[in-house]
């Protein structure tokens, strides 16, 4: 017959002792050992057995040591002499040791990832260097979560439950954060990670499209190249699998997808080749932002092979009379073009001029030459941008005529047809040459029929005399011959 004493309660890991007294048949204690007892801590769940060593401390009791590694209730088995024996009023409880960091459990979203703007949580169950679940009561446990390398911290929300941390966070900035937690004061709950929760853009809010362009104003048919960024409701730069772009306007629609849209994402498009106003619409992910933006197309360079030249008036200019040239100017889409840029030339075989523009006559695409020379000839007009050498059109050839001849040039010279002859005889033929100057020294050179004519009289005007008219017959040698005959 045996009673024991000792401590009920244990710590997990650390060495425990009781006490065995050896009695007689009566109940009486011994005073002597030299007993043999075996002894053992089983747990009550598992049956899982932790054996003890018994010293015999020669005066009928002995000290019994045992560590348990187990946390839970146990029970006592005694063996004397191979008899089990019961051991009453003895129950262990054995607690579990202090939270340790590397065996405690931690799971949860919160842990790798969150939403910005949305709740995230994880749980934490702690463990001791053993294994042994510990209750969080009474335990001073903070969390801290920080946006690496900022300084900007969010406060987490910690609950003890019964069997577990419960921690909950709301982030709104995106980005990679570093998440500890800590045990009564400095002890890292956690001890072999740092976890990093990668906090990610909120649902798309069409409204946050940010457009950025350097020029609203794009020539036609030519690239138009912007960048675009899109964000959450709260600012963070999001993603977005496509973004559709309209351009409306001037009965045309153009459209362009983009795939895999971020921060300042560059888009390049071709601009309609009709120039005018257009609105440009944003769809992201099939939503349409509220966002949108205008543009302005305008006019390329002067296309000389859209373009054409016109001459106003004939070909034929009297000298100092002045001829007028139209110059109509296009892009390569026939978009009218202002054209300031065009130049004009007349020119001869001699010598060369530019010729000004009126700018009363200027329009969107149209622009007037005057022109004038005083020196009778042949001369080509030419135009183009900068210079001839990028011509529009054809050249034109003009011919300048002599104006009216100055009346106190014109001088007259007789010719007989027969030299020799003295005087003219009746019926005979006679020539009479022309020639005059025009008031810019040109030789008179019209020569239609009637411009030149004349009479020869009889200085002697007596009964029944008559005038002799004086026919245009030819040129020679620049001088109009006129012809007459004497009867």
């Amino acid at each position: 017959m045996v009673s024991a004493a000792g401590g009920s309660v244990a710590t997990a890991g650390v060495a425990a002792s009781m006490q065995i007294q050896a009695r007689d048949e009566y109940g009486n204690r011994r005073s002597e050992g030299g007993d043999t007892f075996g002894l053992d801590v089983v747990e009550a769940l598992t049956g899982a057995r932790i054996h003890a060593s018994v010293h015999d401390l020669g005066d009928g009791s002995y000290n019994v040591l045992y560590t348990s590694t187990i946390s839970g209730a146990f029970r006592v088995d005694l063996v004397h002499s191979d008899t089990l024996m019961a051991v009453p009023g003895i129950n262990i409880v054995v607690a579990p040791a202090r939270a340790h960091g590397p065996a405690s459990v931690a799971e949860g979203l919160g842990l790798r990832r969150a939403v910005a703007g949305k709740a995230s949580t994880a749980s934490v169950w702690l463990r001791d260097q053993y294994g042994n679940a510990v209750a969080p009561d009474d335990l001073l446990v903070t969390a801290t979560l920080v946006l690496a390398p900022t300084p900007l911290t969010v406060p987490v929300d910690i609950q003890l439950l019964d069997s577990r941390i419960h921690l909950s966070y709301e982030a709104t900035v995106s980005g990679k954060y570093s998440l500890s937690l800590h045990l009564d004061s400095d002890d890292r709950l956690i001890s072999d990670a740092t976890f990093e929760p990668i906090v990610s853009f909120d649902e798309i809010d069409a409204s946050t499209l940010a457009i950025a362009m350097a020029s609203q104003s794009v020539n036609a048919g030519r690239e138009l190249s912007f960048s675009l960024s899109v964000s959450d409701q709260w600012g963070n730069d999001a993603h977005v699998h496509t973004v559709q772009v309209r351009t409306i306007g001037n009965g045309i629609e153009k459209s362009v997808r983009v795939r895999n849209v971020s921060r300042a994402t560059s888009i390049r498009m071709m601009a309609p080749s009709k120039t005018g106003g257009y609105s440009m619409i944003f769809s992201l992910n099939g939503v349409t932002s509220p966002t949108s933006m205008e543009i302005e197309v305008v006019p390329g360079n002067i296309d000389v092979r859209q373009s054409w030249v016109t001459l106003l008036g004939g070909r034929e200019l009297q000298a100092g009379r002045a001829g007028r040239l139209e110059v109509v100017t296009y892009d390569e889409y026939l978009n009218p073009v202002r054209p300031e840029l065009v130049t004009c030339a007349l020119s001869s075989d001699s010598k060369s001029k530019s010729l000004q523009i009126d700018i009363s006559s200027l329009t969107e695409s149209t622009v007037l030459f005057d022109f004038v020379a005083t020196r009778s000839g042949s001369y080509t007009i030419c135009a183009g941008v900068g210079s001839c050498s990028h011509q529009i059109g054809d050249s034109i050839d003009v011919m300048y005529r002599s104006a009216d001849p100055v009346a106190d040039s014109i001088q007259v010279t007789l010719r007989r047809v027969s030299p020799e002859a003295a005087q003219d005889t009746a019926g005979s033929q006679t020539q009479v040459f022309v020639s005059g100057l025009d008031m810019f020294g040109n030789s008179y050179d019209q020569i239609q029929n009637g411009i030149a004519e004349g009479s020869l009289a009889p200085t002697d005007q007596g009964p029944g005399s008559v005038s002799v008219p004086l026919r245009f017959s030819t040129v020679i040698d620049g001088d109009f011959v006129l012809t007459y005959t004497a009867t």
